[in-house]
């Protein structure tokens, strides 16, 4: 298929399906959108990912369509991280490039967290890590829009943020091959 036709695929996770889109082959690029958005966010980002070798997966995230709404109301962190790994078992891609953007970064710090060798890089976009969150809190850490996060309750940020920095505290990082590759100038 060439790079710049998109492809409509599903993926399914327990009883729930979700939708994505994707483009090109190569590496995997998982791609995880913000709030309120949907995996058309990245309808910029998948030509020039495939154009670059790589097959980008834009996919929808828990809840945003009736096919992934979970009939017990579960939209923790981490549960939806469970709905990433299963996306990246399902067609036994091995570890992939984890993308995230707003709500799609807090869901990928969990899963990075989570599984550390599921993932061959982790960029997150417009979240902070947790730690700084549990350092400063929300209203200091200097980042508009993170308040958000406090009016999600089942966003779990206080878990989150322990389990980040227990896993950053033993392995130097956020997992082992994802946290020695982030941005040197950078500590969370």
């Amino acid at each position: 298929m060439a790079s710049t036709d998109t492809e409509h695929l599903s993926f399914e996770h327990g009883a729930l399906t979700f939708s994505a889109q994707a483009m090109g082959d190569g590496p995997v690029v998982l791609c995880l959108h913000g709030f309120p958005d949907n995996a058309g966010s990245y309808r910029h980002q998948l030509p020039a990912l495939a154009g670059a070798g790589y097959r980008a997966i834009s996919l929808t995230l828990r809840g945003y369509e009736p096919s992934s709404i979970p009939a017990d109301g579960d939209y923790t962190t981490e549960t939806i991280a469970t709905d990433i790994f299963g996306v990246i078992d399902s067609p036994d891609t091995g570890p992939v490039h984890l993308v995230g953007h707003d709500w799609g970064a807090a869901v990928a710090y969990v899963a990075a967290a989570g599984a550390p060798a599921r993932f061959k890089s982790l960029t997150v976009m417009a979240v902070p890590h947790a730690g700084r969150f549990a350092r400063e809190g929300l209203s200091s850490c200097g980042c508009p829009g993170t308040w958000a996060f406090s009016i999600f309750p089942g966003s779990q940020t206080g878990w989150c943020s322990v389990r980040i920095m227990r896993s950053s505290a033993s392995s130097g990082g956020i997992g082992a091959p994802v946290g020695n590759r982030t941005t040197a100038c950078w500590m969370p």
